[in-house]
């Protein structure tokens, strides 16, 4: 039997409120070509990327949504009525000082300034549409940190046809906890070949991952599909972040429909402190 599970008594006043923005650039309401032009022209798009946001809206309109294993409540949402490109028109700031008076109010409230002082080396602050407050330390950029994702790496790699010997660590391979093989890079590949994706770029990565004995993990498979897709290396890295943007709508409908959030959190912190009592 479930244990009967309570909604989580949060305080909502801290992010309930909203300050009048004036905005140079704005697609109103709606997805179409015309939306997508807009977005592209604001945003001084190569050729390559409009044409790949063009047909991810025909793909969009043209499939239905996946209701079969999300939830009903996906036809509830309404897209027409969602602005998706907003934006003041100003490039993104190096000091807080320079950040509008407006949007800064909106980031103070929440905190953003303080947390950023203690807990990080930069920020990039995303405000609507685009970022207007950018940040990372040089004391980052002088030690060579280079800011690529191992799914990134692997594209840039395949598709530059860069040397796997020049690297110290081959981005894709190696996993701490799924040994010999990673069930993910199986199921990608599983789909790649009834799908007739599999190629060159896959056949590669796994010849890699033999000859150094190491597994082929998810990145790995995804950064080598993304090069039999034909998509540009740069454009990976936002794959991660739609797949995760996709995994939270379906914890927060499974959430609204079953919540477990504070079952979690009691479990948590009688787990953590179960140390602390007395010995039977």
């Amino acid at each position: 039997m479930k244990p009967e599970t309570k909604a989580v008594d949060i305080d909502r006043s801290v992010g309930d409120f909203h300050y009048k923005v004036d905005y140079a650039k704005d697609a109103g309401s709606g997805l179409s070509e015309k939306t997508i032009h807009y977005i592209s022209d604001a945003k001084e798009d190569p050729d390559w990327v409009r044409e790949f946001r063009l047909r991810g809206l025909k793909t969009f309109l043209e499939k239905p949504l996946p209701t079969h294993w999300a939830s009903k409540d996906l036809e509830a949402i309404d897209f027409d009525k969602i602005r998706y490109y907003l934006a003041s028109g100003d490039a993104a700031k190096r000091t807080w000082e320079e950040v509008p008076e407006d949007i800064k109010r909106t980031f103070e409230r929440l905190g953003i300034p303080e947390q950023e002082r203690k807990f990080l080396a930069g920020v990039e602050a995303q405000f609507d549409s685009e970022a207007v407050y950018s940040n990372i330390k040089k004391a980052v950029g002088e030690q060579g940190v280079i800011f690529v994702g191992s799914t990134e790496g692997v594209a840039k790699m395949l598709s530059e046809n860069i040397d796997p010997k020049t690297y110290k660590k081959i981005p894709g391979l190696g996993h701490p906890i799924h040994k010999p093989v990673d069930p993910r890079t199986v199921k990608l590949f599983e789909i790649a070949r009834e799908t007739g994706f599999y190629g060159k770029h896959c056949k590669k990565m796994e010849e890699l991952a033999a000859e150094k004995k190491l597994v082929l993990n998810a990145t790995g498979a995804i950064g080598a599909l993304a090069c039999e897709l034909g998509l540009d290396w740069r454009a990976v890295r936002g794959l991660g972040v739609m797949a995760r943007a996709v995994g939270l709508v379906g914890h927060l409908l499974e959430e609204s429909r079953e919540p477990m959030a504070e079952e979690v959190w009691y479990r948590i912190e009688e787990e953590a402190s179960a140390h602390n009592k007395p010995k039977k």
